[in-house]
């Protein structure tokens, strides 16, 4: 009878000590920038799709991150990269709206000691900005598109 007992007190923790095999996706990391150890910029490519993670600074008070992603037809990363480092280098302060997967997405220059350029994303009706990344330099742009 005891053996029996022991037995039955087993079988929960064959049952519950399974262990499942889970997928890794495809995603491979193209560039990030990071800022006193914590990232602030992060570009991802799973399949045909690229993500640009960052820093949302709108809300200071908390740490919270926003991202767009958009689809690569027509080598539309390399297009983008070369908007903004062709717009950084002409030093103009002109921003570009784009129209990425999940709303709007404006390309914001900045001067002042140099051309800047931050991401400001809005709502799905375009009406209000709901996120807004940090200035980055052009070196910074280079290293989060891998360049």
């Amino acid at each position: 009878m005891k053996k029996l007992i022991y037995i039955f007190m087993l079988i929960p923790l064959i049952a519950f000590s399974q262990i499942n095999v889970i997928e890794q996706s495809n995603k491979k990391n193209v560039g990030s920038i990071t800022q006193m150890g914590a990232p602030v910029f992060q570009c991802f490519q799973e399949g045909e799709i690229y993500t640009i993670e960052y820093y949302n600074n709108m809300n200071k008070d908390k740490l919270s991150y926003a991202s767009f992603s958009f689809l690569d037809e027509n080598d539309a990363f390399n297009q983008i990269y070369n908007l903004i480092i062709d717009n950084i280098d002409k030093g103009e302060a002109n921003d570009i709206e784009l129209h990425a997967g999940n709303g709007k997405i404006k390309l914001e220059f900045l001067k002042n000691l140099g051309t800047y350029v931050r991401f400001a994303q809005f709502d799905k009706q375009g009406e209000k900005i709901i996120a807004s990344s940090i200035p980055m330099t052009k070196r910074q742009v280079k290293k989060l598109f891998g360049k």
